[in-house]
């Protein structure tokens, strides 16, 4: 199982990508944000980021709920990715322990081909079989540090049309996948002759 859904990018339907048209360089909100749960090692990351952003005169807005506290609904989760330039990501494993049949395999997390769909430019490192789906440089932005997230935040200062070009890649990439149900086509092949289909 871990083999087949790990490096594959996760659900999405038609119906969701017909909700996030192409906006071309549209003005956005925030300029860049994070979405999600505060683990280790990202919650790390994620605080060192903020500082940083701070700094150099950026707002980092982080989305994410406190322990034990309620999740936000499907629409503000969404509301959060679209009005975001720039969405960070990470996709190295909790650190937390516990039983994980993915080991440590950096894994495309929902945000990944979610955020793409929303059609921000995602920034995040490279997980595991990505380049079977999208490309790094291409279709999101690739930050293994804080300071490499700042550096991206410069450049787009001066050259603004290259990260609106690969969000709109990443966007269209994600919206196919989408629209020709991708993610469950792919899993009932796997399943073969087990499959409900």
């Amino acid at each position: 199982y871990s083999r087949i859904t790990g490096p594959m990018p996760l659900a999405l339907s038609y119906e969701l990508s017909e909700k996030f048209p192409v906006r071309l360089n549209t003005a956005r909100q925030s300029l860049i944000s994070f979405s999600g749960s505060l683990y280790e090692p990202r919650k790390t990351f994620i605080y060192e980021l903020r500082d940083k952003c701070q700094t150099e005169g950026y707002d980092f807005v982080i989305n994410s709920r406190g322990p034990g506290g309620p999740r936000s609904s499907d629409d503000q989760y969404w509301k959060e990715l679209s009005e975001s330039m720039f969405v960070v990501s990470t996709t190295t494993p909790s650190a937390e322990g516990g039983v994980n049949c993915f080991g440590n395999l950096r894994q495309m997390v929902y945000r990944f081909s979610e955020a793409l769909l929303t059609g921000a430019c995602l920034i995040s490192d490279v997980p595991d079989g990505v380049e079977r789906y999208f490309k790094p440089g291409e279709d999101f932005v690739v930050a293994d540090t804080a300071d490499d997230v700042i550096e991206i935040l410069h450049d787009f200062h001066r050259r603004p049309e290259f990260y609106h070009n690969i969000a709109r890649r990443g966007q269209s990439k994600a919206q196919a996948m989408a629209r020709c149900s991708f993610f469950w086509n792919s899993v009932n092949t796997a399943l073969g002759t087990e499959s409900i289909c």
